[in-house]
This record gives structure tokens, C-alpha cells and sequence, in this order.
């Protein structure tokens, strides 16, 4: 694994001559508070330095001309994310206090404007910090995003966290803050010597993260639906269930692919893309059904195909354009080559008596194996199993096509999150449980959002609580 990293906002100033005599300073005009946007359940509220001065003038949110912030904004697609597609027009700073009933907000560590952050003062910093977690404490946005390290810092060093500042890193924050989730990203302002695409690429980052927390929230509320609905069921109203199967229940999940593999014409076979999150067990569970056919059968008919072996390598991984990105985020859909997969997937369907090999994974090497699954023509059923087989996202949406049927297996998320963390650790991938939780929630939960909020209707659940 590659050592993230760990950028410095360096400021570039520029030194003016004044023709005002020494100790002669020019009238400040009074300048108004640029109030916060906020109300109660937001999805994301931005939190920067303080106003600038045309953002005084302008009542308007990083409303000066250079500064970054809605370039990036757009870019990044917040608005889409937080809207759940439903809005996703581009914005500018004359938007910013309509934002808020999209679910985004605004607000600033100190409200009086200077020309620029180093002209406020120390102690009304300390003043403000209370200022601002009572705002947070009040509105609880899911997340709460600083845009720049340096108002993060302030807040740390002002509720006795200074142990967060040594470890700092951009992104999600390992603590919270008045119960929001913290998310920390680069300066937007002109005068940070930061790239614009090494800006967007945590912009893209939070985007995701976003979209995880909001599919949290929305799987939650969907949870108290349910059982919503099953009281109104067993009141005798017909209201329409997903079906659902225990994974401990093999002998119901293999008589389905009995009753698939009976409807095949001869030399036709059965294709089920398994998918679920990281650590809901769906590699266990798909091997126990596939050997339980083959057991049933009295031969090795069936066969799983592991999404796993379509992982980019390391090689390929650090040729592309951002490689710490992409080896920090190992494990994301943008890691594997999923146009393969489709081709492997197409061809297995396409032609049945043909000797077809397919990769593995090699977890002590971290890297593909290539063609070290062989798939000959005895194979009947073919389990093809997944993050992400199931995504409605091209090219994997494909997949859903090709199959006779789809499933996900699913499980409780403290649960998962515990599979996960015991994971990295037996594997040797995390020292510590302290590494162990932070790479589960920094990578693998957030992918596991991911994949709850993007795939597609599934035709049965498995459950591996």
C-alpha cells in the first residue's frame, strides 16, 4: 500500500507598495455578517474560513470571482448526489441560499468578512468555535464539510483534540463533530498553490461519501417501512414483499437452481449473478450452495466465478492517472475491469461447450492469477459472484442482462462492519484495530453504500445475519 498524500495548503501572497504614509491606515467601510444557510437535516453543510469581502458585498457564498468552490461543486455533481438525481443543473454562488431545500447548507467558522483569513484575530476564532458546534448540534447535517484544513485545526486545538491534528489526513475525519460526520477538503480559494485536479479529486471523494451516507440513511427508512408493512400484513392487507431466503436455508437456495437447470434446454447453461456488500459473506454462502448442488447432482456441475480475479493489478493500477487514489481506494467499481468481466460473462453464456478460463485473485500476492479458473463444458450453472455483478452502472449493467436471475446477499451492517474489521486483521492488511476500523470505514462500508444505493432490482434476497 502506498503512503497517502498528505498536502499543505501553501498561500501565495502577493506584496503591494502603498503610497500611504507609514502608520496611516485607509477607512474601513462597514461591512456586513454573511449569515448561515442552515436547516434541520441536511445532507451536507459547508464550512469555510469566514466571508470574503465580496462575499459581504454580494450576500453570496465563495462569491469571488477566483475562488474555486462552484466550479468544483458542479464538477463533482453534489447537487445530483444530494438530490438523488433528481436535480442536477449547474449552480453559482447567486444559488446558494436555495441550496438549502436541496439539502445543502452554508456556514462559516467566523461571519465578519476580512479581505483575508489571517486578518481575524485569535480569540475571536476561540469565540466562534463554540458558535459553530451549537449550529451543528442544532441543524445535525449528515456531514459536516470544512473547506480547509486550517478551520479544522482551529476547531481541533479549541475541543481538546489536539491528538486528531498529528494524525490528520483529507477526507473523512475519524471523529466526529456535535454528532456529524466530518469531511475535510482543500481550500477552494485562488490563493492556494493547489491544483484544480488534485482539488476535484476530494471533491469526487466527499461525492462519494455523500452518496454512501444519504443510501445509509435511505436504506434506515426503508428498514422502518418494512416492518411498517409487515404489521399491515398480518392485519390482513396484501402488501407486496421481496423474497427473501436465510442463508442457512441451502437446501431451499439450491432447489431454485434445481428448478433453473430442469428448465435448460440440453447443453444450455444457468448464470446467477450472486452480488452484496463487502462482508455480507456472499463468497461463503455461494461456495456452500454450489457444493451442495454438486453433492445433490453426484458430479461438479456447478461452478462460482469470483468477481474478485477482475481486479486491476498493481501494475496497471499505478500506471493510470491518479495511482495513490487508485491503490487507497482498491476495492471501489473504478478498480476492476469490468468490460472483462461482461466479455467473460457473454462468452460463458454464448458458447457452452467451449473450454473458457477465467482469473482468481491471489490474496497473498494481492494481484490476479490469470486464466487459473477453468470453466469446461461440464459446468451447467455458473454462479458469477460480486460487489458489483449486479450494478445498473455501464458497463456492469450488462451482466443483469445476460443472467437468468439475480441475487444479493445481505446482512446486518454492524455485523458486516465486524466481518470486515476481522478481515484486515487475520489478513495481515491492518496492525492494529485502530488501522483495521479506519480502512472498513474509509473504504469498504463506503463501497458497501455504494453498491446498496446503485444496483439493480434483485429477484431474491439471501440473508447472512
Amino acid at each position: 500500500m502506498l503512503e497517502k498524500y498528505k498536502y499543505t495548503e501553501k498561500v501565495s501572497k502577493t506584496v503591494l507598495r502603498s503610497r500611504r504614509k507609514s502608520g496611516e491606515l485607509p477607512p474601513l467601510p462597514k461591512l456586513a455578517d454573511l449569515n448561515p444557510s442552515l436547516q434541520p437535516d441536511l445532507s451536507v453543510v459547508f464550512i469555510g474560513y469566514n466571508p470574503s469581502i465580496r462575499s459581504s458585498s454580494a450576500q453570496h457564498h465563495y462569491a469571488h470571482p477566483t475562488n474555486l468552490f462552484w466550479k468544483l461543486f458542479n464538477e463533482s455533481q453534489i447537487l445530483r448526489v444530494a438530490t438523488d438525481g433528481k436535480y442536477a443543473h449547474p449552480c453559482s454562488a447567486q444559488d446558494d441560499w436555495g441550496l438549502v431545500k436541496y439539502g445543502i447548507g452554508f456556514t462559516d467558522l467566523v461571519l465578519r468578512p476580512t479581505q483575508n483569513a489571517s486578518q481575524l484575530t485569535k480569540q475571536e476564532i476561540k469565540e466562534n468555535v463554540p458558535r459553530l458546534c451549537a449550529e451543528l448540534k442544532e441543524y445535525r447535517p449528515m456531514v459536516a464539510c470544512f473547506v480547509g484544513k486550517g478551520i479544522w485545526e482551529h476547531v481541533l486545538k479549541n475541543i481538546g483534540q489536539v491528538q486528531a491534528l498529528k494524525e490528520f489526513r483529507w477526507g473523512r475525519q475519524e471523529i466526529q463533530l456535535e454528532g456529524c460526520d466530518v469531511f475535510v477538503i482543500p481550500s477552494t480559494s485562488g490563493l492556494v498553490s493547489l491544483s484544480y485536479q488534485e482539488k476535484l479529486k476530494w471533491w469526487l471523494q466527499l461525492r462519494d461519501y455523500l452518496s454512501g451516507v444519504r443510501s445509509a440513511r435511505l436504506q434506515e427508512r426503508d428498514c422502518s417501512n418494512v416492518m411498517v408493512n409487515r404489521q399491515f400484513s398480518s392485519a390482513g392487507e396484501d402488501v407486496p414483499k421481496m423474497k427473501e431466503i436465510a442463508a442457512s436455508d441451502i437446501e431451499r437456495l439450491v432447489d431454485l437452481l434445481d428448478e433453473l437447470y430442469e428448465k435448460k434446454s440440453a447443453g444450455e447453461r444457468v448464470i446467477v449473478a450472486v452480488c452484496g456488500s463487502p462482508g455480507s459473506g456472499k463468497t461463503s454462502v455461494t461456495n456452500i450452495i454450489i457444493d451442495r448442488f454438486n453433492s445433490r447432482h453426484g458430479r461438479p456441475i456447478g461452478l462460482v466465478v469470483p468477481q474478485d480475479g477482475f481486479h486491476y493489478s498493481m501494475k496497471e493500477l499505478m500506471g493510470m492517472d491518479d495511482p495513490q487514489l487508485m491503490v487507497a481506494r482498491r476495492g471501489a467499481e473504478f478498480t476492476f475491469d469490468a468490460q472483462k468481466l461482461v466479455e467473460l460473462v457473454r462468452r460463458i453464456k454464448a458458447h457452452p461447450s467451449e473450454m473458457i478460463y477465467a482469473p482468481s485473485f491471489d490474496h497473498k500476492l494481492k494481484d490476479p492469477v490469470n486464466d487459473a479458473i477453468k470453466i469446461s463444458p461440464e459446468k451447467k450453472v455458473i454462479l458469477v459472484e460480486g460487489n458489483y455483478v449486479c450494478l445498473e452502472k455501464e458497463p456492469w449493467n450488462v451482466i443483469s442482462k445476460l443472467v437468468d436471475t439475480r441475487w444479493m446477499v445481505a446482512a446486518n451492517l454492524d455485523q458486516i462492519r465486524e466481518r470486515i474489521i476481522k478481515r484486515h486483521l487475520e489478513a495481515g492488511i491492518s496492525s492494529t484495530r485502530e488501522e483495521a476500523e479506519a480502512r472498513t470505514d474509509h473504504n469498504d462500508m463506503v463501497n458497501g453504500e455504494y453498491i446498496r444505493n446503485n444496483s439493480c432490482d434483485v429477484d431474491l434476497i439471501i440473508r447472512n445475519d
